[in-house]
Formats: C-alpha cells, sequence, structure tokens
C-alpha cells in the first residue's frame, strides 16, 4: 500500500508533474479504510517496516516515518535515510488522527502533534525536504513556517457515519478557507488527502487545492490527475 499524491496542472496546457508515492509497508494486508488507525496502534511498528522496506530494496524519493515513536532514534534514522538516498520526509502516518482525550493526553506526554512539527523540523534543519500532513488549523499554520514542499490537509480518518463524514467535510472546508491566503503567501502547495469512503464528498474542496492525496493498494498505479 502507498499514499499518492497526485498535483493538479493550473492550466490545460501546463505540463502534468509526476505523482509522488509514499510506500505505506506497515499497511500491507490492511484495508485502506482501517489501515491509518491501525497503523497508528501499538501493534504496529509503522518505521520499522520502512526502513527494512529501504535496506532491502532502492528507496523512494519520500519516505513516511511514525515521528512521534518514543523509540525512533532520529541520529540514527537521519544517517540511513541519507544512506539510501531519500530526499524528503512526511509526518504518515501522522498522530493528528488521534483525536479528543486521548490526543490530549499524547501532548501531555510528548506524544502529540506539537511534537510531531517539531521532529519535521528536525528532519528539515537536517536537510531532508518535508511533506507535512496537518489535520487542524493550529498544525497546518506550524507546518506551513516550515517552508514544505508541500501541507497535505487531512480531514481524518475513514468514516462510515454519514452524519460524522458531513462534519468532517465542512471542517476540511473551514480549514482551507483558514488557510489560504497563507500558503498562497509562502508559496507552500496545497493537497487534500482524501480517505477511503468520501465518494467524492471532498471534490468541492479539492477544486481549492494544488492537488489530491490517497491511500491506494500497491496495483495502483500513479496516473495523470
Amino acid at each position: 500500500m502507498h499514499y499518492l499524491l497526485s498535483r493538479t496542472p493550473k492550466s490545460s496546457r501546463a505540463a502534468v508533474q509526476p505523482a509522488t508515492r509514499i510506500p505505506a509497508p506497515w499497511a500491507r494486508g490492511l484495508s485502506v479504510d482501517a489501515a491509518e488507525l491501525v497503523g497508528l496502534s501499538p501493534v504496529t511498528d509503522v518505521n520499522r517496516a520502512v526502513f527494512e522496506l529501504i535496506d532491502q530494496q532502492t528507496a523512494p524519493a519520500t519516505v513516511g516515518l511514525f515521528l512521534v515513536d518514543p523509540f525512533l532514534r532520529h541520529l540514527d534514522a537521519i544517517q540511513r535515510l541519507r544512506t539510501a538516498g531519500v530526499r524528503a520526509i512526511a509526518n504518515l502516518p501522522t498522530v493528528q488522527l488521534i483525536d479528543g482525550e486521548a490526543g490530549r493526553a499524547l501532548d501531555l506526554t510528548q506524544q502529540g502533534w506539537r511534537t510531531e512539527v517539531d521532529v519535521l523540523a528536525r528532519y528539515r534543519d537536517a536537510g531532508f525536504g518535508i511533506v507535512g500532513v496537518a489535520a487542524h488549523e493550529e498544525a497546518a499554520r506550524a507546518i506551513i513556517a516550515l517552508s514544505p514542499e508541500c501541507l497535505v490537509v487531512h480531514p481524518g480518518p475513514a468514516l462510515s457515519d454519514p452524519a460524522r463524514r458531513l462534519a468532517a467535510t465542512r471542517a476540511v472546508h473551514g480549514l482551507l478557507d483558514a488557510i489560504r491566503d497563507e500558503t498562497r503567501a509562502r508559496s507552500v502547495p496545497c493537497i487534500l488527502h482524501i480517505p477511503a469512503g468520501y465518494d467524492g464528498a471532498l471534490d468541492g474542496a479539492a477544486l481549492g487545492t494544488e492537488g489530491v492525496c490517497r491511500l491506494v493498494g500497491d496495483d495502483r498505479q500513479p496516473s495523470s490527475p
């Protein structure tokens, strides 16, 4: 499984940019709608799966790491990523999918979204490009300040409840409106993540962004947006 980021051409005459493919080897065998939340559970070692992948084959240009993993040794990780030829880091899967009381508890133990953004900054300072993922406005503004290669706005996990999906869709519209001036002022492309099951609900929001991101199976090949 992998995340597929596809950019939307600025005009009908503009060249189509190749899609960015970010492997998610930790999601192998999982359903697309459950993969991200399962990836955040203690039973899934996201970073081990990623490093095993880049040790076994040519490393992708961009990799996603679970950046608030307390067992991730950043100095070692930075060296291994450099040696493998990785160019950019994404906070995928993002701890921001854990909200409410659980999310606040993670913040108190230095494993929440603020720590995630601080670690993104650390990798940027080490010379990597960053693909920043944000699920709410405060995180989005903190990531924009890091001058990422792009900002991926995430509406949250896949939802089967129509009422909750509608609320998430409205929240995404509000978030995109709130950060639009800032992303344009800083020339940060804004990409919209579309979770499984949204079935066109985010098409309107996607029109105001520079592209879309989806978590897809490995049989799905990058295609023109």
